[in-house]
């Protein structure tokens, strides 16, 4: 057989091999949903969406605690002012007495003067005049001594305060910093994206809305992660329903954690169980279990599911599903 036609055939099995993997490699990620390139573009422009609302409304509310916080501490200051004179103002009165009775003690002394008393009447009214100067004396130490207190414990608060101010103020600035490079990092993005791809984006959106809500509506500390919860289920072509319906029956949606930031129950391999760094590294780790070690070996239904997840337990995947037909209902 000639050399070229030899040649000619190895070429031709080579692109056919070629060819074969290629459809393979095709057909693995059309059964397992991978997102695309134009996927990925699409969640990070929910990504950064999400943030940089997020960003408007936490600079807002650190703005409006700022003017509570200016207000309080005005009114603050105005107390510290008031409290201030009227101790002065009574140190003064007990100096000026203090100072009276020095006078009148090296001419005569209150004794002496009761026993110059005339008559028991004269007696009677100067011991009832000494009686009331001594009254009043002692209401003013003690009437000093509160507001001293009070002034300590106002000055302490009006250091706290202003404290608090400048903490804020620093993190309002961080913030700011962020929005504005998670800003630039969407209009770049923006740029770039296309029309079908930004329908996508609206959906995205609007599914990372309704998660919040409904998890809100469970008094869930895992509100706000809808963005990444989307993401995530993007990422790894999981339903974050299922993500969110199992976290409802291992720990009533975040509230009843096993370990930090674990509301699924998850046990660790040396013993114990998981914990997380945070709620959105908690999210994408959970997700990315379902996909490795659930539905990439056939696991998808919650009865199949379960039978690895909680081995033993019979009445978790009627659970699980409870829970998945309630956030299929409020949809």
């Amino acid at each position: 057989m000639p050399l070229m036609v030899k040649s000619s055939r190895f070429l031709s099995l080579v692109f056919v091999t070629a060819a074969a993997i290629a459809g393979v490699f095709q057909l693995q990620a059309q059964a397992l949903n991978l997102p695309t390139q134009k996927q990925d573009i699409v969640t990070e422009l929910i990504t950064l969406k999400s943030q940089n609302e997020r960003m408007g409304k936490e600079i807002s509310t650190l703005d409006m605690r700022l003017n509570t916080i200016d207000s309080n501490l005005n009114k603050l200051n105005s107390e510290v002012v008031d409290t201030e004179f009227n101790l002065n103002k009574e140190m003064n009165i007990l100096a000026k007495r203090a100072r009276a009775m020095y006078k009148e003690g090296r001419q005569h002394s209150s004794l002496q003067l009761l026993l110059q008393s005339k008559s028991i009447y004269e007696l009677i009214t100067r011991w009832d005049f000494f009686e009331l100067i001594a009254k009043q004396d002692i209401r003013l130490i003690k009437q000093s001594k509160k507001d001293r207190s009070r002034l300590i414990r106002l000055k302490r608060n009006y250091i706290d305060k202003r404290q608090k101010i400048v903490t804020l103020r620093q993190k309002r600035e961080q913030t700011i910093t962020e929005a504005r490079t998670i800003k630039t990092a969407l209009e770049k993005r923006l740029q770039v994206a296309s029309k079908p791809q930004m329908i996508q984006v609206a959906a995205g959106l609007d599914s990372a809305k309704f998660y919040d809500g409904y998890l809100t509506s469970k008094q869930s500390p895992m509100t706000g992660l809808g963005a990444a919860l989307v993401s995530a289920g993007r990422q790894f072509s999981v339903n974050p329903d299922l993500v969110v319906a199992i976290s409802g029956v291992e720990s009533t949606f975040g509230r009843h954690n096993a370990g930090a930031y674990n509301a699924w129950g998850r046990k660790a391999k040396g013993g114990g169980y998981e914990s997380f760094a945070s709620w959105e590294e908690a999210v994408f780790n959970q997700t990315q279990y379902l996909r490795t070690g659930y539905f990439n070996k056939g696991r998808t239904v919650p009865v199949t599911i379960g039978a690895k997840y909680a081995p033993g337990n019979g009445s978790w995947p009627g659970k699980v599903t409870f829970f998945l037909n309630d956030i299929q209902s409020k949809r």
